[in-house]
Order: structure tokens, then C-alpha cells, then sequence
């Protein structure tokens, strides 16, 4: 039944196309007025744009991640110089931003560590060294990085371990 077109039906749509024609001929030779009268038009339904921009952008997550991902690979040097110029001249504001995000996320570091450390064996490594030698200067302050207060990288350490160890240890 909704396949059937009446005769008045189609006698609209032909209206409409001429009102579509005329408006598009119009546009082309006032281009002040229309761009006034869209100007306008925007102004006077600013929440209808923003609903249907915020429809597009639900339904479009895919497209959108696609086209920042291709901004970001076109433009990764700037990007990376302007966000860390951004975090040097706003050092606070970067700070309350990462503080109010770990209120609002908690756990989220809990859970990520223990990830980590169940699949990444250099990362637990890491995590156990800093642990013991917490534990080992108990009171006093550490004065450098891990690895530089061990005095190799983490890779030469896991290499020295395996040279330590003999057939039939586990």
C-alpha cells in the first residue's frame, strides 16, 4: 500500500523540484542575501544544528575515528609540538585535567598495572625492583630512576638473570 503513488502525491513532488529549482536560482544570483538570511536561519535554530550534529557524530563514531586518526598521521610532528607547548605553558590546568580524570575513573590504574603485569614480563620486572628497593631504603629518598640506581637497562638485567640460571632450574 505505501508503494502506490496518488496523482496528488505526484503533482507535490513536481511542486516541490520547481520550488527547489527557483530557490537554488535564486540563491546563485543574491549570494549577500542568502548567505545573510543562512546566517540567520543558524542563528535562530542553534539546538536544531546541534541535535542533528550530535546524531551525525552518534552515528558516524567509525568515520570520525577514522578521519582524526588520518589528521593525526598527516600532522603528528605539529601535533605533538603544540600539545607539549600546551602542557609547559599550562602546567596546572594539565594537572587538575589528570587529577579530576582519576577521580572520575578509579581503579582504572589498579587495573591497567595488574594487566600489565600479567602479560608484560620486562614490566614486572620493573614493578618488583622498584618495590624492593622501596622496601630496601625504607625512609630514606631515592634520588634517580630505577634503572640508572640499578646501573643497567632492564633488558641487560632480564639477559644477566638468564646467564645466571642452569638447566633443571625453574
Amino acid at each position: 500500500m505505501d508503494d502506490i503513488i496518488t496523482v496528488a502525491d505526484k503533482k507535490h513532488q513536481k511542486h516541490l523540484e520547481k520550488c527547489r529549482i527557483a530557490s537554488a536560482k535564486w540563491r546563485r544570483n543574491n549570494p549577500a542575501k542568502a548567505r545573510d538570511a543562512l546566517v540567520k536561519w543558524r542563528q535562530n535554530n542553534k539546538d536544531k544544528i546541534r541535535a542533528q550534529q550530535a546524531r551525525w557524530r552518534k552515528n558516524n563514531k567509525d568515520k570520525i575515528r577514522a578521519i582524526n586518526g588520518r589528521q593525526y598521521q598527516n600532522h603528528k610532528e605539529k601535533i605533538k609540538s603544540s600539545s607539549a607547548k600546551y602542557r609547559q605553558d599550562n602546567p596546572t590546568k594539565c594537572r587538575d585535567t589528570v587529577s579530576r580524570w582519576c577521580e572520575n575513573n578509579p581503579g582504572y590504574r589498579a587495573k591497567y598495572k595488574r594487566e600489565r603485569r600479567l602479560n608484560d614480563s620486562n614490566f614486572r620486572m620493573i614493578e618488583n625492583i622498584r618495590v624492593a628497593m622501596r622496601s630496601a631504603l625504607v625512609g630514606k629518598i631515592k634520588t634517580g630512576h630505577t634503572a640508572e640506581l640499578l646501573g643497567c637497562s632492564i633488558n641487560e638485567l632480564r639477559e644477566h638473570l638468564e646467564r645466571l640460571f642452569q638447566s633443571g632450574m625453574t
